[in-house]
């Protein structure tokens, strides 16, 4: 264990930075992990914004906010998420521009 009281100021600076530097990395990683998982879902057929945050035990607002950014990968690839209100739940599809009728 880490005794602060027997360390510098400059030596607790440095250790801080060194401990957030480390929690940025895991962030990264658990980001780019909750979005694979979030892909693999809606290849696997979940179709609700809803089903997917039960089943990774995350809110419908980040499995929305994820969204937000696959659709950007996706215009890359000709594709779009489409979503649709209806009840309680939020539908969701991938669906390239072509069968939309966009023109890209």
């Amino acid at each position: 264990m880490i005794n602060y009281d027997e360390m510098s100021h400059d030596e607790i600076i440095k250790r801080l930075k060194k401990i957030s530097e480390e929690n940025e990395k895991l962030r990264k990683v658990s980001s780019s992990s909750r979005k694979s998982q979030i892909i693999r879902l809606i290849e696997q057929g979940y179709n609700t914004i809803e089903s997917i945050s039960e089943e990774l035990e995350i809110t419908s607002k980040n499995v929305s906010s994820y969204l937000t950014y696959f659709r950007k990968d996706l215009e890359a690839k000709g594709k779009t998420i489409v979503s649709k209100r209806i009840n309680n739940y939020t539908y969701i599809s991938v669906i390239d521009f072509e069968t939309l009728g966009w023109n890209t």
